[in-house]
């Protein structure tokens, strides 16, 4: 297949219904970005409401760590840095985009390389400009530019399950991967025009804000290896007060904005019947352990509700969720359980592999937050129908070690 082939199911004239408002694919742009001395290429999809004028871009990537698809809109700051200003950045610098202080990840040269279709205004082949991506919790925003001209753009990705819904393409269980083409949960109502919103259209989705012909790309890269060090199963030790046997063991792989890693999560068992969830790198960190003890789901936080989760922090707007009833709970990027607001921290979507000695939930993915009250974190995650709840804390990797001895 050529580069400038369509590597995807989205073909043009396909539509789909975004926010209450129809949108159709018109165009695909392919653009090149070299970096450490390789190419490499990415599509973006140009998408037109014909009603409203509107554009979106959706930008799709195949990477070593999946192929996301990420949704964008133009974003309008008050006080927009100058291009002079922007072609300054580093990697690891902190920018600002008006509200919003991200961390430079990413910054390059793109070339559009092929067009199909319609390009959006502007936009032709062999067009150079030069960008850089920067990320805020799960935002990715953009700054783009070409000479003195410069655009902003917000952008997150979303899961295939909203891609299939939305433009009528095969689902990833259908396609026979979960991860097949990886895009993190959430999403937001364009109307907020913020990308850490959220919005459930049948399922966890997720997708952004942006329109243009901005790059979305970020590094390709491997997922990260879970922790070498593993826990016997059937070892026995005391935590939190209570004497736990390691019953099980499985291997999670975890998709978020800032790429993949893979922890070790086990179960224990205490004598009399109670349960535990201990992990090994909730976040990727190879020395941080926590446990977790499942409790109640309260009445309101649904599937549903829980896909509306928003990070705390992230500048999207502090708007009650209601409930079917009309009734206002916590802000989206909180939630309330037993009396406790807890913040959302990150949000993310994830697998299960390796599963050793007990049932796997049936759904390919699932998605969650993590959310925290002082030191205390809550976690959740949910398939279509079913959620669970945890609340747990930090351990140290000392006192896990010692209490299992004989990991391996």
């Amino acid at each position: 297949m050529s580069r400038h082939d369509n590597p995807t199911r989205l073909v043009l004239g396909m539509g789909g219904v975004i926010d209450g408002q129809h949108y159709t694919v018109v165009g695909r742009v392919v653009f090149s970005v070299k970096l450490d001395g390789e190419l490499y290429f990415w599509n973006e999809f140009n998408l037109t409401d014909q009603k409203i004028g509107g554009e979106l871009t959706l930008v799709y990537e195949d990477t070593e760590s999946g192929s996301p698809w990420k949704l964008f809109k133009r974003l309008n700051l008050l006080e927009p840095i100058t291009a002079s200003e922007a072609s300054s950045y580093q990697v690891g610098d902190k920018v600002r985009f008006d509200h919003l202080t991200a961390k430079v990840s990413l910054v390059g040269t793109s070339t559009v390389v092929h067009i199909e279709g319609r390009a959006p205004t502007g936009v032709v082949t062999g067009e150079i400009s030069g960008y850089f991506n920067a990320v805020t919790g799960n935002q990715i925003l953009v700054a783009s530019w070409i000479g003195q001209k410069i655009e902003f753009f917000q952008g997150q990705t979303f899961t295939p399950h909203w891609m299939a819904k939305t433009f009528g393409l095969p689902s990833a269980r259908e396609q026979g991967s979960a991860f097949e083409n990886f895009g993190q949960r959430l999403g937001i109502t364009f109307s907020s025009l913020l990308i850490a919103g959220v919005v459930l259209l049948g399922g966890f989705i997720a997708y952004a804000d942006w329109a243009g012909n901005q790059p979305g790309t970020v590094r390709p890269r491997t997922t990260q290896a879970a922790p070498a060090f593993q826990l016997a199963a059937q070892t026995a030790g005391r935590l939190d007060g209570m004497n736990y046997t390691i019953t099980s063991h499985t291997l999670v792989e975890v998709a978020g904005v800032g790429g993949k890693f893979r922890r070790h999560e086990y179960e224990l068992k205490a004598a009399g019947g109670e349960v535990a969830l201990l992990i090994h790198a909730l976040d990727g960190d190879a020395k941080t352990w926590h446990l977790f003890i499942p409790i109640p789901v309260p009445p309101e936080l649904t599937p549903l509700t829980a896909a509306t989760q928003r990070p705390a922090g992230s500048g999207v707007r502090n708007v009650s969720n209601p409930t079917p009833s009309g009734q206002k709970t916590a802000p989206l990027d909180m939630v309330v359980v037993s009396g406790r607001v807890f913040a959302v921290s990150g949000l993310f979507l994830c697998q299960t592999f390796s599963p050793e000695g007990r049932s796997v939930p049936p759904e390919l993915v699932r998605y969650g937050f993590v959310a925290r009250n002082g030191s205390d974190l809550l976690l959740a995650r949910w398939g279509e129908t079913t959620l669970e709840l945890h609340l747990g804390h930090a351990l140290s990797d000392a006192e896990v070690r010692s209490t299992f001895a004989g990991g391996r």
